[in-house]
């Protein structure tokens, strides 16, 4: 990104020098035209030349103003070309200034999803619940009124129907009979059939 802004600060550089030679050689003008044109214009310093209305006139005067309009004919090309150069780096630069934004953007929706998406699940997590099954307490000997007998929420749900589907799967399969299809069967019955609306989402 320096590098960029680099480049693009000498381009805008080099162009204003250019800018700055073009006026200062056009507003020169008169003033060597007027050297040129007149007697003695070695020994006179620039800025003592003569007002240009005490120049002779003739056929001479037109002939050298003349040449001095036409030496402008290479820099209006020269400028011509810079020009379009500048031009071309302008859209270069904004192409590029673009494509960062769009990239910057997509990012940011990325980002905004991700930790909306995130967001939903910490929520929908703190909604959980699960409690024991009767057979499972009573096979454990948990007592009603004890802690491990109520709703657990949060971590303590995932882990209790983690517990609950390991009995299932001890009691009521075999070590040789374990297929895919059977666990699916149990953990859609012993755990999420009872706790639908909160192990759904």
């Amino acid at each position: 990104m320096a590098s960029i802004l680099f480049r693009g600060f000498m381009v805008i550089a080099v162009m204003f020098a250019v800018v700055l030679a073009w006026l200062y050689w056009g507003m020169s003008g008169p003033r060597i035209s007027e050297l040129f044109i007149t007697e003695g214009f070695l020994k006179l310093p620039l800025p003592l030349a003569p007002p240009i209305e005490s120049l002779p006139t003739g056929d001479n005067v037109m002939e050298k103003a003349g040449q001095w309009g036409d030496g402008f004919g290479a820099l209006n090309a020269l400028f011509a070309g810079l020009a379009f150069t500048g031009a071309l780096a302008a859209l270069f630069m904004q192409g590029h200034a673009a494509d960062k934004q769009n990239k910057d953007y997509h990012r940011q929706r990325f980002e905004s999803s991700y930790f909306e998406l995130l967001a939903l699940l910490r929520e929908t997590r703190r909604e959980v619940r699960f409690r024991y099954s009767l057979p499972y307490r009573k096979a454990n000997k948990i007592a009603t009124s004890s802690e491990r007998s109520k709703v657990q929420t949060e971590a303590a749900a995932f882990r209790t129907a983690m517990y609950e589907l390991r009995y299932l799967v001890r009691t009521r399969t075999t070590a040789t009979r374990r297929t895919q299809a059977q666990l699916e069967k149990l953990y859609r019955l012993g755990i999420h059939a009872r706790f639908e609306s909160t192990f759904g989402p």
